[in-house]
């Protein structure tokens, strides 16, 4: 069954066009295709309405003085949250927007993890749904007006999402920022249908809880949750593909690869799925038409030759890059086609981890266990190796990995040329084993690995994640003792005086009718290396033997991987002291992050401080909060502005009091630090306030010196007005270096 969708809403109720429109919302919901739906409304109000559970509000913008009672959207969200399971979606869309028949039914065909909503706005006063969705109409493209979360992912967030007020801006500006900052994010711009009529609320003058929500909003933006200050056009597309191979049209393990697909395409992350199937000459696919319709297929022709070559490397590589050709996809995920994990997170733990760190290689899971053997039960190399899960299990190098499209580009892909299994163990010795551990040695012991291992220079570095998988059985462990097959082709003469690799990537047979081959059709007969010896005698053929020990070769000093792309953090999992709760009712914040994540502040300007080649924007350092002045280029001073919204937009200051910060300044031939404020006009003419010197105020060299200056010291009767503000000027004179911490006005 399909997750199932909570659509939570805080409806309206009193006679007004909003109460109209609300009508008309409720109505398009009545006519959707709900199953599997469940409806929920936090009531503010005394609304009821028949298939709706309500819930009596415990709080609402009353608390802060607002004349109107509105809903906290976690308040609703939480109430959603309470109904669901780890994979049900949480529903919210604003109940002046009527849906789409078959928006419920998209959500639950899509996946994700989060989907957005915008609405069209209808021209012509539409009082009735036909109306609504055939009247012309536009999108409203600078803003959400829906939003739509997994259940787990919401629990794993929502101690860091900001309490804002529906029914005011901003919510949505933060929301898409902060999950687009870690996650891909769908954007659904069809299926909300708004009645257009005139703005309700004023940017430049926000109510009591568009202030509360505005000082939310600013606040989210200094501490790095976001970069842009408004809904923005953004890519619809996803950052990850997951690569899926098959080869081969046994019937058992064509229904357990069938089941694993179905149950991989249920995972909560956004990606692309993409399925390489090697189809014999005239042949047709071997999968159902219910996972063709799914995935992005990739079908490779297959050839005589070829089929009893193991391809599973080949159609990796074949699948990445073609990947690639579709789209410049950051994150890689191969899974066998026959595993699944009961944990909706997985593919998202994987990408999370490569997102935090590209130069790892992230083995997908902690413990497989079959389906029906209890014998068929492995560890990972991660859990071990990296978490110390200590077990009595065997070591599985292989099932699933993850890659950063940077590691697989450096490697260049996958060793193709294993031709008949030891594929995963040839990735963990070409891209993890050193010197100094190895994570997998048994391959070094065979002559024919030597003759195919590529010497990387760089290894990437293991890790893991913390979740089971399930195999799905297809086969008794005694069927998979890969060590005789090893040891037959050991016997052989090198691999490449026996195979091809076509042009399209597929591995064959230089020679179809060889005896290898044949000898190669009795793998199921090969327990032992004494089995192997007789099929051996059984051709007359003669082992192909060498006296080098190559194990002595295997292992060699070389460098981590280095990505030219930086480590990230997830402000999620490394930003518990940042709060929320609006304890500063009356203060206007310039620069006071609790904590950063960049390494300059993007709401400021500077040309003559040290920055990025190409920037303006004044540097900052993490540790404390801190903005750096620094002259360049020969200046003998160093100035800069920070704005007082992060959209640069007016603000008036005049009802506060005092500018707030602290200030340290070094350097043996530093003067003065200047600080005055910039209002705009109405005719978009700017004013500097009267500027005030910090030296005359008691600044102290090479020591953090706290400033409290009245805001009546900065006018000057010219033209500046504290009532449309827009800028605080910074300039440190003389040759010196200055840190700003704590920027606020009371």
């Amino acid at each position: 069954m399909s997750p199932k969708i909570i659509h939570a809403i805080a409806p309206y109720v009193g006679p007004s066009l909003l109460f109209q429109r609300q009508e008309l919302f409720l109505q398009s919901i009545d006519r959707a295709d709900k199953e599997n739906v469940l409806l929920l409304a936090l009531n503010l109000f005394e609304w009821e309405r028949e298939k709706w559970i309500t819930e009596k509000a415990t709080r609402s913008s009353l608390s802060l003085g607002d004349s109107r009672p509105l809903a906290f959207l976690l308040d609703i969200l939480n109430l959603a949250n309470a109904h669901a399971q780890p994979n049900d979606w949480l529903l919210y869309t604003n109940s002046d927007c009527a849906i789409a028949p078959d928006f419920y039914k998209q959500l639950q065909k899509e996946g994700g993890t989060v989907v957005e909503y915008m609405r069209k706005d209808v021209e012509g006063n539409p009082s009735t749904l036909e109306e609504l969705f055939s009247n012309e109409s536009k999108l409203y493209s600078i803003g959400l007006d829906g939003i739509a979360l997994r259940a787990q992912f919401f629990r794993e967030v929502k101690d860091y999402i900001p309490d804002f007020i529906v029914g005011e801006p901003h919510w949505d500006t933060i929301y898409s920022e902060l999950f687009r900052k870690i996650i891909p994010v769908r954007r659904d711009t069809s299926r909300l249908f708004h009645p257009k009529h005139d703005q309700v609320w004023d940017l430049a003058e926000p109510s009591v809880s568009g202030q509360h929500n505005l000082q939310l909003y600013v606040g989210a933006l200094q501490s790095g949750y976001g970069d842009n200050t408004c809904i923005t056009k953004s890519s619809n597309q996803t950052d990850t593909a997951v690569i899926v191979v098959s080869f081969g049209n046994d019937p058992v393990r064509v229904a357990a690869n069938s089941e694993g697909i179905r149950k991989q395409l249920e995972q909560d992350l956004y990606h692309d799925y993409f399925l390489v199937e090697l189809v014999g000459e005239g042949l047709k696919s071997a999968y159902s038409s219910d996972i063709l319709d799914r995935v992005k297929y990739i079908p490779v022709e297959g050839y005589c030759s070829s089929m009893d070559l193991f391809q599973k490397e080949a159609l990796m590589n074949i699948g990445w890059r073609a990947a690639l050709a579709r789209h410049s996809y950051e994150f890689f995920i191969f899974p066998d086609a026959d595993i699944y994990s009961e944990s909706a997170d997985w593919f998202r733990r994987i990408r999370e981890k490569l997102w935090e760190n590209p130069a790892r290689a992230v083995h997908g899971y902690r413990i497989a266990s079959d389906t029906k053997d209890p014998h068929i039960k492995y560890n990972s190399l991660a859990s071990i190796y990296k978490y110390d899960f200590q077990t009595d299990l065997f070591l599985n190098p292989g099932l699933c990995w993850g890659l950063h499209r940077s590691v697989l580009e450096m490697g260049n892909g996958f060793n193709s040329l294993c031709i008949d299994c030891a594929g995963d163990s040839t990735f963990v010795a070409e891209y993890l084993n050193s010197r100094e551990i190895s994570y997998d040695p048994w391959l070094y012991q065979f002559r024919w690995f030597s003759e195919i291992e590529r010497k990387l220079p760089f290894q990437a570095i293991l890790d893991g994640v913390d979740i089971d998988i399930i195999h799905i059985h297809h086969g008794d462990l005694k069927e998979r003792n890969y060590n005789p097959i090893r040891y037959a082709i050991d016997g052989f003469p090198p691999i490449l005086e026996l195979v091809n690799v076509e042009s399209n990537g597929i591995l064959t047979w230089k020679d179809s009718q060889c005896i290898e081959r044949r000898i190669l059709a009795h793998r199921l007969e090969m327990k032992t290396p004494a089995d192997v010896d007789k099929i051996f005698r059984k051709y007359s053929y003669v082992r192909f033997n060498s006296p080098q020990d190559y194990s002595k070769e295997c292992l060699k000093k070389r460098q981590i991987f280095q990505p030219k792309i930086k480590n990230r953090i997830s402000p999620f999992v490394h930003s518990s002291s940042i709060g929320y709760e609006n304890n500063h009712k009356n203060r206007v914040t310039l620069f006071n992050p609790a904590k950063v994540f960049r390494d300059e502040f993007p709401f400021s300007w500077s040309d003559s401080a040290c920055s990025k080649p190409g920037s303006h924007c004044i540097p900052l350092k993490v540790d404390p909060p801190s903005l750096i002045l620094e002259p360049s280029g020969g200046f003998n001073y160093v100035a800069g502005v920070i704005t007082i919204h992060p959209n640069w937009t007016k603000c008036n200051l005049s009802p506060y009091k005092h500018l707030y910060l602290s200030v340290l300044q070094m350097g043996d031939k530093a003067q003065d630090v200047i600080v005055s404020f910039y209002s705009r006009s109405e005719e978009n003419q700017d004013y500097e306030s009267k500027e005030i010197s910090l030296g005359k105020l008691g600044l102290k060299k090479s020591e953090l010196t706290p400033f409290k200056i009245p805001l009546q010291e900065f006018e000057n009767g010219s033209g500046f007005d504290f009532q449309s503000c827009r800028l605080l000027k910074i300039m440190g004179t003389g040759m010196c270096r200055v840190e700003f911490r704590g920027i606020y006005v009371e």
